[in-house]
């Protein structure tokens, strides 16, 4: 022990206190900065852009009483945190990007600090915390957190999490903090549903501390005593789950605007496969956080498919994986093994909520769902990486490599966050890192129409509808486009078709009703726009049109 506190303080002479802060956030700038420059691009639009919320709205408190997304209250998707942060940038900034791209690097920052100090509690030692907080600060699969606005719920919650553990951490020499740790964990909640898991990573923190004792499951009476802290999170989660039910009339997800066959197709298999499919999604999810050469924004169908089978190799590989690697880890490094149980442990409880695993999440895989759980295997990853340095004679070789690894994470995030500029630049990058994606070309096919490309998006939209035949929004966008090209009625052929795979597709209602309008047949129209209001009561505009069309003779 003497040996390993003489060889961190050499490594960190020269960085101590809040010079570490520094360092961390200058790391963290160097690949994020540039990215200020980027648009709202992807989810932003729909998400930010074009809810008259964060713009019309001059009480902060309504942020409580509405849904995630303005189309629908039936998503299951309560997070008033986020959206306050969203109304707060709208009122200083303007909706301008710029605005919140910067908050967002802002808040990555301040998760990285609290990372550092989270991993010097649980007594990773101040080299492992240092190297734990700056790779994670310039991780390239954090960028989809980072950089866009729509990945701002990541950050809240990881930051609100983490001040929660520190907080909790406290409360095991005086129980006041149990009410501020009580209070990150609901804010946490309240920015994104996955931080419904703090009570029982607390609960293996414990363990891992030793505050539950020697032998906690051999005294389990005085065990359970030790845990009556557990009432407060317990309260706050009867208080999340009352304030969802309140507002969205739903404890779990119900996802009206949800296509599973597209958006997450292991949602449509039995709940066995899901399970496997998951499975072997986050084994991938792994070989990303260990080599990120390939990063996409979308991963929905085809770019992964589910399994079709119990005996799928990547499942199988990641069970064992997951089951083994600890003990051999442990097997190797003995003087270890708590930290590896512990951080192994914490990173599969953190990846449940948003894994499928327990629910069906509205998509099957993204990597700003990877922020959170990827501390801890950052962490894990960072105590092993410095316990086999520390052998080393000379640090010169250990600053070399260390340097090394960091430089080549920051570089591929700076390249990373290019993709991220503008919805044509991610769209071209999504072909390119997802081609079996029909969501992505159905993007690139709404990118190339704002640039006027009409008959490339028309084949980006063959493309996106061939690979999933029944995905209604790639049939309208493309009825769109050839009523645009004076193709109509194999315009209207895609539109009435969309309809029928979607029967609440607004923008398709829409463009049928306005093609037949143009064509003169309004009484046809008329009825089109009717079964739209029908549908989805709250469309102003198509209102004010439909008066206009039953003014015409």
């Amino acid at each position: 022990m003497t040996y390993e506190i003489q060889n961190e303080s050499y490594l960190l002479r020269k960085i101590k206190g809040w010079h570490i802060f520094i360092l961390i956030t200058i790391c963290t700038l160097v690949p994020y900065f540039e990215s200020v420059n980027g648009d709202f691009v992807f989810d932003d639009i729909p998400l930010i852009v074009t809810d008259p919320f964060y713009t019309a709205e001059t009480n902060p408190l309504q942020c409580w009483n509405r849904s995630f997304w303005k189309e629908s209250r039936q998503q299951g998707l309560y997070r008033p945190v986020t959206i306050l942060t969203y109304w707060v940038n709208v009122k200083v900034h303007g909706l301008k990007s710029a605005g919140f791209r910067l908050v967002n690097i802002i808040l990555h920052i301040g998760v990285c600090i609290l990372a550092y100090l989270l991993a010097r509690r649980l007594m990773a030692g101040k080299a492992a915390a240092v190297v734990a907080a700056l790779i994670f600060a310039v991780h390239p699969i954090h960028s989809e957190a980072v950089a866009p606005a729509f990945g701002r719920g990541e950050l809240l919650c990881a930051f609100f999490f983490m001040a929660g553990l520190l907080f909790h951490i406290r409360a095991g020499r005086s129980r006041f903090y149990l009410i501020p740790a009580a209070t990150a964990f609901l804010l946490s909640c309240w920015s994104k549903e996955h931080a419904v898991v703090f009570l029982p990573v607390c609960i293996m923190m414990d363990l891992y501390l030793g505050r539950l004792g020697t032998s906690p499951f051999k005294n389990f009476a005085a065990t359970l005593r030790k845990l009556r802290y557990c009432w407060i999170y317990v309260l706050v989660l009867a208080i999340y789950f009352a304030s969802r039910l309140i507002v969205l009339g739903t404890f779990l997800p119900a996802k009206d605007n949800f296509e599973p066959g597209i958006d997450n197709p292991i949602a449509v298999v039995s709940p066995a496969l899901r399970f496997v499919s998951a499975l072997r999604i986050q084994g991938n999810a792994i070989k990303l956080l260990l080599w990120p050469d390939t990063l996409s924004h979308d991963y929905s169908f085809a770019q992964i498919r589910p399994s079709v089978s119990f005996a799928d190799p990547g499942a199988i590989v990641t069970l064992a994986l997951f089951i083994f690697l600890p003990f051999l880890l442990a097997k190797f490094i003995p003087r270890m093994k708590r930290k590896i149980i512990f951080f192994w442990c914490t990173y599969l409880i953190c990846i449940l909520p948003a894994g499928n695993f327990i629910v069906s999440a509205g998509t099957i895989f993204a990597e700003r769902l990877i922020y959170l759980p990827s501390l801890w295997i950052i962490l894990l990853f960072s105590c092993i990486l410095m316990d086999l340095f520390r052998r080393f004679k000379s640090k010169i070789p250990v600053f070399i490599i260390i340097a090394l690894l960091i430089s080549a994470c920051a570089a591929r995030s700076f390249v990373r966050i290019k993709d991220w500029n503008s919805e044509m630049s991610l769209a071209v990058a999504g072909i390119k890192t997802a081609p079996s994606s029909a969501k992505i070309w159905n993007n690139l096919a709404i990118q190339l129409e704002t640039i006027g490309n009409l008959e490339e998006a028309v084949s980006a939209c063959d493309k996106a509808i061939g690979i999933y035949p029944r995905y209604a929004t790639a049939w309208a966008n493309r009825g769109t486009y050839l009523a645009r090209l004076g193709r109509f009625e194999e315009a209207e052929h895609d539109l009435r078709y969309a309809i029928s795979l979607h029967k609440k597709h607004i923008q398709a209602y829409y463009n049928l009703g306005a093609l037949l309008a143009n064509l003169g047949r309004i009484e046809e129209a008329k009825a089109v726009w009717e079964k739209s209001l029908e549908n989805a009561p709250d469309q102003p505009e198509l209102r004010k049109e439909l008066l206009k069309l039953k003014g015409k003779k």
